[in-house]
């Protein structure tokens, strides 16, 4: 494999790793907001 295909690889792997990570972003800021809600459920269950 020569040096030009390896850095394409690279960058595709650098930008499917940073669209992964704005997804978990958003994933874990939804459960930062429902979590009064979750931990009230929760609650009272115990």
């Amino acid at each position: 494999m020569d040096k030009d295909a390896i850095i394409k690889q690279l960058k595709d792997a650098i930008d499917q790793f940073k669209r992964e990570t704005e997804l978990l972003k958003g994933r874990i800021k939804e459960l930062v907001a429902n979590w009064p809600c979750m931990r009230t459920r929760i609650l009272h269950q115990v």
